[in-house]
């Protein structure tokens, strides 16, 4: 049930980033506060470890140093929500997860760049890729 709640919640986040260029505060918030919800519950079964939860925060804080050394060419809000997604997620889970997404990105990149339609100030949304890196994840583990 987790893993298709995050995947609903990575496809809302898709659609507001590919429409408004942005991850919202909102949709940050509503990750947090579920994240918040997972963490408890977690609590409450006996089966939270602070440490487990601090070492799958690492990707956020990579990703919100790079926001911050390049002047956000990677978004703050990528690393919010990575943040987000280390209440979810083990260490090794969201390093899988942004190896796929890197490579789906790396392909897209690569077709953009080849058909010319790329230039030097070209962005490309990041949260899509990482919901389809989930999904197609998501797929390898239950199909």
């Amino acid at each position: 049930m987790e893993e298709i709640i995050v995947n609903l919640y990575l496809f809302w986040g898709t659609w507001q980033d590919i429409k408004e260029r942005k991850i919202g505060n909102i949709y940050l918030a509503v990750g947090a506060v579920g994240g918040l919800a997972f963490c408890i519950l977690e609590i409450l079964m006996g089966d939270f470890s602070f440490k487990k939860r601090m070492m799958a925060w690492i990707p956020a804080v990579i990703f919100l140093f790079l926001a911050k050394l390049w002047k956000e060419k990677i978004g703050f809000g990528d690393g919010l929500l990575l943040w987000v997604l280390g209440n979810y997620f083990s260490i090794g889970e969201l390093w899988f997860l942004l190896r796929i997404t890197f490579v789906l990105l790396l392909i897209f990149s690569i077709l953009l760049l080849s058909s010319k339609k790329a230039f030097k100030e070209c962005q490309i949304p990041f949260l899509p890729f990482l919901w389809i890196a989930h999904t197609l994840w998501w797929g390898l583990q239950h199909g």
